[in-house]
């Protein structure tokens, strides 16, 4: 255990650890708590803040399974958290969200296997949310990797559900691990694009191996593909408001428990 997380986590019962895979979706977060930076461990970085006197302790794992596991057993070995608040983007499944919309998870289907897991769903209400976004309840499907979300949306699992569906690549493998692991989990989701939105590019294309977006690898694909610049300016603009909004949504779950 690094001195850092055990002088915060010290005397301090009740974690609430929130955990996201990239930077741009915990930024807004970290900014508004003013966290501080604890460490950095297996390149994953762990700050830590207070929310109305409650502590958190929040993370920014990285894309993938492996990840998960690290992200949550190193939570176990320093404190058990009282809650895990997994935070993230999301695409739009069905035609109702709209880009900036926040879903509160409350099951999630492994695809293509469609393995279920459910979730303690523990929605608040609507009053107490400090923003001008809208909020459901979903169901995910978490992917291995991005697939046209025309073609999962046709899945008879979604075309007959009268449920808002979204498509993710973490919630599933969350779900499974804090299950496992005897952790209360909340899965909140910002929607970054609608049904109609189609990626022209892989997420794996600018993502290093530790499961990080690198900007680097992001410039030397516009470079090699010009026609994306476009593209890559719209989706800054999308993922700044849903992580704006994924922030304030976060702040007043805690605040409200």
């Amino acid at each position: 255990m690094s001195y850092p997380v055990q002088s915060a986590l010290a005397c301090s019962p009740g974690i609430v650890a929130v955990i996201a895979a990239l930077r741009e979706e915990l930024a807004p977060l970290l900014s508004s708590l003013r966290a501080k930076k604890l460490c950095c461990r297996h390149k994953q970085k762990y700050y830590s803040s207070t929310i109305r006197g409650q502590r958190v302790i929040l993370v920014r794992a990285g894309i993938g399974f492996e990840n998960v596991t690290k992200a949550l057993n190193f939570l176990n070995r320093i404190s058990k958290p009282e809650l895990v608040m997994n935070i993230g983007f999301a695409g739009a499944l069905t035609g109702e969200l709209e880009i900036g919309d926040v879903v509160f998870i409350k099951e999630s289907i492994k695809w293509p296997e469609c393995t279920k897991v459910q979730l303690k769903f523990q929605p608040i209400s609507p009053q107490k949310f400090h923003g001008n976004f809208r909020t459901y309840p979903a169901v995910s499907l978490t992917v291995p990797r991005m697939v046209s979300k025309s073609k999962l949306s046709k899945l008879d699992v979604i075309s007959k559900s009268e449920e808002e569906w979204v498509v993710d690549l973490e919630t599933f493998h969350y779900a499974r691990r804090c299950q496992d692991m005897e952790f209360p989990l909340v899965v909140v989701r910002s929607i970054t694009d609608t049904l109609g939105d189609e990626f022209s590019f892989n997420l794996e294309e600018i993502t290093d191996k530790s499961g990080h977006v690198d900007p680097l690898l992001a410039f030397r694909l516009t470079m090699q593909r010009p026609a994306l610049a476009p593209h890559f300016w719209h989706l800054w603009r999308v993922s700044t408001k849903a992580a704006t909004n994924l922030a304030k949504a976060t702040i007043s779950y805690i605040a409200s428990k």
